[in-house]
């Protein structure tokens, strides 16, 4: 069985570079495909099932979200405020449009496209217009609030949920489902996550050690008990829906549902600014200090800047 057949292309991304591999990944670092759910909350809107579609998702966003006199939230319908899930939410609604944020050469960004526009407005819209979460009525990771009883749903990995059941043994919460934003299927993108590199310029008997060491490791039956103890997504596709990782975590069902639609981010360069230039645009747009066109150009002129400054002339 080759490399490329035993890890999923979103978990090995990372660990290739010009089609040669130089590590094995443990997990599936997923954000995309599910999110928490305060069935409680979405029962006392009148809101007896997960949405199914994207509009449904915003329709009981809205009926949810509940505001003081002063305007702050109280209450958040759908949370995506938080840094990671701005940018993956953008990034899944391009793909799932049928576009790449990527530039034709690969190497830069373009937000320019039309999907890019209708996605970012969108995700503009869920807090100026439609008003389910924003980034100042709370402060803090929004699952935590989630988790707090003040919010009806909440996109996130499925690492959180261990998080809450230890953390918030009170609150009766569900992992479900998060609908596409455009189709049919979740297309997404995902980040590589934990796992073992081999240093390449070891000697030859060291390297081979070490591969022979770390392909041990990522045995189906030496890694499911790794996944299992630190409740992460396998990397290696043959763990997909495995009975005994859902005996233990059955919430893992819902991401397993998503794995084939992922992919690699990609060669991102400095992930904190690429990450980051999107959220300060998000931001600005929020607040109307800068309009949504000309937001999306500052974090398309930020980040690829930041490319050219790393990958050099």
């Amino acid at each position: 069985e080759g490399y490329n057949d035993r890890f999923w292309p979103a978990a090995r991304g990372a660990y290739v570079y010009q089609d040669k591999p130089f590590g094995m990944p443990n997990e599936y670092n997923l954000e995309n495909g599910g999110m928490l759910y305060n069935p409680g909350i979405m029962t006392a809107a009148g809101v007896h099932e997960p949405p199914k579609t994207w509009q449904e998702l915003v329709n009981a966003a809205t009926k949810t979200a509940k505001h003081d006199d002063s305007g702050k939230l109280t209450q958040a319908g759908f949370q995506m405020t938080g840094n990671d899930q701005i940018t993956f939410l953008l990034l899944s609604m391009i793909l799932q449009q049928g576009a790449s944020y990527w530039a034709d050469d690969g190497v830069h960004v373009n937000f320019q496209t039309d999907a890019a526009k209708k996605g970012w407005q969108d995700e503009i819209d869920l807090v100026t217009k439609d008003k389910v979460d924003d980034e100042a009525s709370y402060t803090g990771d929004r699952y935590l609030f989630f988790f707090q009883g003040k919010a009806a749903m909440s996109m996130v990995g499925p690492w959180a949920i261990p998080v809450g059941e230890q953390e918030f043994p009170g609150l009766k919460f569900d992992y479900v489902a998060m609908p596409p934003y455009a189709g049919d299927t979740m297309k997404f993108a995902a980040e590589s996550g934990w796992g073992e590199v081999v240093n390449a310029k070891s000697p030859d008997d060291v390297k081979q050690a070490a591969w022979d060491f770390i392909d041990f490791m990522h045995q189906p039956d030496n890694l499911r008990d790794w996944n299992i103890m630190t409740y992460t997504i396998p990397s290696l596709q043959a763990l997909k829906d495995d009975p005994a990782i859902l005996a233990k975590a059955p919430a893992m069902k819902v991401p397993f549902s998503v794995l084939a639609g992922g992919q690699w981010v990609g060669p991102v360069g400095d992930r904190d600014k690429f990450w980051q230039s999107i959220h300060d645009a998000y931001t600005a747009a929020c607040l109307g200090q800068l309009d949504p066109t000309a937001a999306l150009a500052q974090a398309e002129q930020e980040i690829n800047a930041m490319i050219d400054e790393r990958m050099g002339p």
